[in-house]
């Protein structure tokens, strides 16, 4: 399922040549090992590709299977069921993980008929253009209420999703979530407290720093105090359903937060998510009081979470053996600027915001097209074209119209009454 307003030619070429998917291999490969203290564990990336002619649409991309892997991992076993397990040697490394807490541990391969189906979120990066995301999750649960069967669903949506996962704005609402805080709740947080996050600023601040050329241009109080009035002293022992969230040391070594490993778990959730919204010359990096490092937006390597949630759980909940058809990830972005992204050739110091943008846009892009080979159907991307450059610290009137206008119309709507329906059909078994 796909929502993402682009011409199909450029996704023809990648579904008609097999060297064009080598870039969004090795991005989920990078992902996949950026799981600290994980690198035994057997990710799968290989994937083939397959005719893209409706990519551009809502129309479901057909059923895919997993070819044999590239030398060096695991081989199929059950081709004809699209199922593939880990050999009884890297099983035994998957029951082993002593860093992770013993529910973690007690895994066991299963058939296709014996997984049952599980449920991801990911949710892009992209400052208060995050606005949309808030909203689509708003929708999400509004349709699950909407059901009037007997049995229907009035739970939060920590109970609908095995796992979540975010980076830098989309971080901030992947914790919301597992924290059990409404979605109407983190609509809010955009239109009461966007302008206080991204203040416009006298002309004495901007002046000191240039407008950002020279250290952050926004100060980070108001955001940390909005933070831990929502978080408090919670800690991501405390989340409700695991939840993984990106950051980057300011060494350059990526970082993943997971409520499910156990060296992570005594993080303040408002710290961790303080450190994956830390994007350069915005905000300053942030140290959280349990880490020894400094840490930045997650966006400077993976913006798209997708593929992290994805492989986490692959690995987490199915014990290592994986099918596509009981995998289901929704992944919400925050806009497709592409339009508004490209360098010029001699690109300098003033194009620092703009080098920011293309890199989180490629990111997304290249985990959306690993993710489209690596699940196909069960694959529920939102992400409109956005026509109109806005920034990420944009917070007008303007931009609330137009984010809120995109977010609402019925393509990406489409999608999320789609996956709410999926949902509520394989809850009833």
């Amino acid at each position: 399922m796909l929502y993402h307003q682009q011409p199909t030619s450029l996704l023809k070429k990648i579904a008609n040549s097999w060297y064009a998917l080598i870039l969004p291999m090795i991005l989920f490969s990078l992902s996949a090992r950026a799981m600290e203290k994980d690198e035994n564990i057997p990710i799968y990336s290989s994937v083939p590709p397959y005719a893209a002619d409706n990519m551009g649409s809502n129309l479901n991309p057909p059923n895919i299977g997993l070819p044999q892997p590239l030398v060096g991992f695991l081989p199929v076993i059950e081709e004809d069921d699209t199922i593939f397990s880990p050999t009884e040697a890297s099983s035994q490394i998957l029951l082993e993980d002593e860093k992770l807490p013993i529910s973690h541990r007690l895994m066991q391969s299963y058939g296709d008929e014996e997984i049952a189906p599980k449920f991801g979120l990911a949710l892009d990066g992209g400052g208060f253009r995050g606005y949309m995301e808030a909203l689509w999750l708003k929708a999400f649960k509004e349709e699950l209420e909407s059901d009037t069967s007997e049995d229907n669903f009035t739970g939060p949506l920590s109970e609908v999703f095995d796992c979540i996962g975010g980076t830098s704005i989309g971080g901030i609402l992947s914790l919301g979530i597992a924290s059990n805080i409404e979605p109407d709740e983190l609509v809010a947080l955009f239109e009461e407290h966007g302008n206080s996050i991204f203040p416009k600023g006298s002309w004495c601040a901007r002046l000191k720093n240039l407008g950002g050329v020279i250290g952050s241009k926004y100060q980070p109080q108001p955001l940390e105090g909005l933070l831990q009035a929502k978080f408090g002293d919670n800690t991501l022992k405390d989340a409700a359903t695991p939840v993984l969230v990106t950051a980057c040391t300011t060494t350059g070594k990526p970082k993943l937060f997971k409520s499910f490993f156990a060296d992570d778990q005594g993080h303040k959730l408002w710290e961790v998510a303080r450190s994956t919204s830390a994007a350069p010359t915005y905000f300053p990096s942030y140290k959280l009081t349990t880490h020894t490092d400094f840490f930045v937006d997650g966006g400077i390597w993976n913006n798209n979470p997708a593929t992290l949630v994805a492989a986490s759980m692959v690995k987490e909940l199915h014990g290592g053996t994986f099918s596509p058809n009981n995998l289901y990830v929704l992944s919400l972005g925050t806009g497709d600027m592409s339009l508004h992204t490209t360098l010029s050739t001699d690109a300098g110091l003033f194009s620092a915001r703009n080098i920011i943008e293309l890199l989180m846009s490629t990111s997304s892009r290249g985990n959306h097209e690993t993710m489209q080979t690596f699940l196909g159907e069960t694959y529920y991307r939102v992400n409109p074209l956005i026509t109109q450059k806005i920034d990420l610290a944009a917070t007008d009137k303007e931009t609330i119209r137009i984010l809120k206008a995109s977010a609402e119309h019925d393509l990406p709507m489409g999608v999320i009454k789609n996956f709410a329906k999926k949902f509520l059909e394989l809850r009833r078994g």
